[in-house]
């Protein structure tokens, strides 16, 4: 008897002491993979790369980036999907993931559904730029030409679908304006050709647009936010240009199989909010053209949810096909 009340008084200190917050408190304990669903050295990987380094100080693992290319980012997210849900698989996404559903409906694949939501991290504003001697100066004289000579002015993107086409079709639709889209097959032919005089405006990144404003080749006319951006301050929105109510972010945010403990999404979320309001860190975005942009993980999936709706309504209203 007394051997085994000796047994149950164990027990009862071991589970007592025992804590089930352990298995959290031990992630992570090996490297973790953050896949991108786009090709190394353009805006979304640049991000993810700085994001990466710092988060891997922050935890004290390695934070690989991994390059899944192809659909328009679908293989990456599929893959992720499909992975471990251990925390150690993630994948690394812009707001261009809400048009997953849109661009391949053929796929079933939904990330609202798919993924799991784990936190936002960064914003980079889209910003209309026009040569620095166009005879545009200000976005009203580029939209007075437009109006006056529709279908004649033309922009470029580097692709149907993307942020940059996304932007200029809303714009054009919003102001009731006629302009020839041209796509390109990627970013630096678009604004080679802008340079050279060939189209007569884009959108861009301020990832990627930022050097080529500081130097003084591109005119940056309006941002894309409805408030005004850090990185651009002194450039009005086309919410105040006249186009009412225009609002569009592209965010960066990390994903995760469904599955994950929610106690590895949590440790995560707080993780990365510590990273991202570091002040060198907001100083390293800035100087890349970006500025902290934190959402925690039920933030995020609500955040989703509502642009794939707000997309949906949207290109129907615009009557603008974006599926393959």
């Amino acid at each position: 008897m007394t051997f085994l009340n000796g047994c149950k008084l164990f027990i009862i200190i071991f589970c007592g002491g025992f804590n089930l917050n352990s298995f959290s408190q031990a992630y992570p304990e090996r490297p973790i993979k953050l896949v991108v669903g786009l090709a190394a050295g353009g805006p979304t990987d640049l991000i993810a790369r700085i994001i990466a380094k710092r988060l891997s100080d922050q935890i004290g693992q390695s934070v690989i980036v991994e390059n899944k290319v192809g659909a328009g980012g679908s293989i990456a997210a599929e893959f992720v999907a499909r992975s471990e849900p251990d925390g150690y698989t993630l994948l690394w996404a812009s707001s261009s993931l809400a048009l997953l559903p849109i661009v391949a409906p053929m796929s079933k694949f939904s990330p609202d559904r798919d993924l799991l939501s784990v936190t936002a991290v960064a914003a980079a504003p889209s910003v209309l730029l026009v040569r620095n001697d166009s005879p545009y100066k200000t976005f009203d004289d580029l939209y007075k030409s437009v109006k006056a000579k529709p279908g004649e002015l033309s922009f470029g993107s580097p692709g149907i679908g993307t942020s940059s086409h996304l932007a200029a079709a809303v714009m054009i639709h919003a102001g009731g304006l006629r302009a020839l889209h041209v796509p390109y097959k990627g970013n630096s032919q678009v604004m080679q050709d802008l340079l050279a005089g060939q189209i007569d405006f884009m959108f861009d990144s301020t990832l990627t647009a930022m050097p080529m404003i500081q130097s003084q080749k591109l005119r940056p006319l309006a941002v894309t936010p409805i408030s005004r951006s850090t990185v651009l301050p002194d450039i009005p929105t086309l919410d105040e240009s006249g186009i009412a109510g225009f609002d569009m972010v592209p965010w960066f945010a990390i994903f995760g199989p469904n599955g994950i403990r929610r106690e590895t999404v949590n440790r995560l979320s707080e993780d990365m909010q510590r990273v991202v309001l570091r002040p060198e860190v907001i100083k390293e975005l800035a100087s890349r053209g970006s500025e902290p942009y934190y959402k925690n993980s039920q933030d995020l999936k609500k955040l989703l949810g509502n642009e794939i709706a707000m997309w949906k309504t949207k290109l129907e209203k615009m009557g603008l096909n974006l599926s393959q």
